[in-house]
């Protein structure tokens, strides 16, 4: 790999790749926390807006993806970096004394956690909608008679 690495156009497109794509994961995220409220509303017409909003989202996210991966591959050219069958880490493509690679590193940071609290809320939001569905597939109880009770006394001779 070469050791001469600089800050360069390709690097700038991939930090402001990552930043829109960070901003799209808080989107998804606000999305799923939506669909907790609707859930729990037992708002079906709601949900199902949310769903489609999220639908969008995820394209938009497919594609910035997308262009991260090709500009990852961009920078990997760029540095004839070699990977030798293993994966390459994110900081062997930065330049390690840039300003602008914290930046990325911490945008990456951003995009792992995002990702953790989506999957976190994504099964709360399913076990939601499980709950609602068996529930609201089940026989409503009828409800329970009241017993009568008389009480019987000995006489006292």
């Amino acid at each position: 790999m070469k050791q001469d690495k600089s800050w360069s156009p390709a690097h700038e497109k991939l930090r402001e790749s990552m930043q829109q794509e960070v901003s799209v994961l808080r989107e998804l995220l606000a999305n799923l926390f939506q669909e907790e409220v609707f859930l729990s509303q037992k708002d079906p017409k709601r949900i199902y807006l949310i769903q489609e909003d999220r639908t969008a989202l995820l394209k938009i996210l497919g594609a910035l993806r997308k262009e991260r991966l090709i500009t990852t591959k961009e920078i990997k050219t760029l540095f004839q970096a070699v990977s030798s069958g293993k994966k390459l880490q994110l900081e062997e493509l930065l330049p390690q004394d840039d300003e602008n690679s914290a930046q990325v590193i911490s945008l990456r940071d951003q995009m792992h956690s995002l990702l953790e609290k989506m999957n976190d809320q994504k099964e709360r939001n399913h076990h939601l909608h499980h709950e609602w569905t068996y529930l609201k597939n089940q026989p409503l109880p009828l409800p329970k008679k009241k017993k009568s009770a008389i009480a019987t006394f000995e006489e006292k001779r």
